[in-house]
């Protein structure tokens, strides 16, 4: 059992040392192509990191995990939402209230003039 979970550790370490270095990759060109999201990321990485340390980090390298799994996991997130920004944005309640109502008046309209 222990030689299976050291083959994990020794998979999963790459794959984490390549998400990371996608994510430096993805920050800096977001810092180009969208600065205010590039921004949140901060805000979101403080967040994570804040409640990893909430856990308990008692080592330095549970501290650096923590520390590169909190800015992997933002800068993932973030791009994640980065196509939604190209997104017209959704219609409020309010407005698809008025559009209903034009409607059903042209409508109206349509069959008063048809049924004259």
């Amino acid at each position: 059992m222990a030689t299976a979970s050291r083959t994990f550790s020794f998979r999963a370490a790459p794959d984490f040392a390549e998400r990371h270095e996608r994510a430096l990759r993805e920050l800096d060109r977001l810092r180009i192509e969208r600065p205010r999201l590039a921004e949140s990321i901060r805000g979101d990485f403080d967040v994570r990191l804040l409640e990893a340390q909430r856990h308990g980090l008692q080592t330095p390298s549970q501290r650096l995990h923590a520390t590169v799994a909190a800015f992997v996991d933002a800068v993932e997130d973030a791009l994640a939402d980065e196509p939604m920004l190209d997104a017209p944005p959704a219609p409020d309640e309010e407005s698809l209230a008025g559009a209903r109502a034009a409607a059903e008046a042209v409508a109206r309209s349509y069959e008063e003039e048809r049924d004259t």
